[in-house]
Formats: C-alpha cells, structure tokens, sequence
C-alpha cells in the first residue's frame, strides 16, 4: 500500500478526479504544458476516462480523489472521441503524502 507506481511519461500521469458520470466515466484533469502534453506548464486539462470494472464495487472515487491514468490511442495513432484513457491506479492518501514531498504532484 506504501508503493507508489511508476509513470511511463509516454502515455501515463497522475491525474485528479473533477466529476463522476455514472457508474464507470469519471472525468480528470492532468497538468498540460503549453503544447498540450502532460507536463508542468500550470495550465489543466480535463479529459474523461474509463474506470475498469476490476475496481467497481470494490474501490470507492469521488470528487478531488487522485488516480494514475493510462492514455488510450486509436489504431491511426490519435487520441480522438470522448474517453482519453483507462485508470490504472487510484492513490491513496499517504501514497499522495509521499508524492508531494518528493515533488511528483503539482496539486
């Protein structure tokens, strides 16, 4: 419970739970740099994600919880339509302690 998981930059980031939409949707928003990748520029960006049915009924989210996502990419290499990405993880407080103290997180 005390390890925190490790980031492909690639195609994952922490993420902050913004709203629920039903049962598995939750919609995040990630820090985005100036070009639109994840990234330390201050600004945000808030996208919709799949919650795994691994974790229903067994994890609970609600609003401001933090979680590590997964990007999802079509076969043509975009990320278009509605659902950017998969949770891969979800964060517990003393995880989210450790990532503030190492400097991980930006919230």
């Amino acid at each position: 419970m005390d390890e925190v998981p490790e980031l492909d930059p690639e195609n994952q980031a922490f993420a902050r739970v913004v709203k629920l939409h039903g049962t598995n949707i939750v919609q995040v928003e990630t820090p985005t740099t100036s070009s639109g990748v994840t990234g330390e520029d201050g600004g945000l960006q808030e996208c919709l994600c799949l919650l795994p049915a691994k974790f229903s009924k067994r994890f609970w989210i609600k609003r401001g919880n933090f979680v590590v996502i997964e990007f999802t990419v079509a076969n043509d290499g975009t990320s278009e339509g509605k659902i950017r990405g998969t949770i891969t993880h979800i964060l517990y407080p003393d995880q989210l302690k450790r990532l503030r103290r190492e400097g991980n997180v930006e919230w």
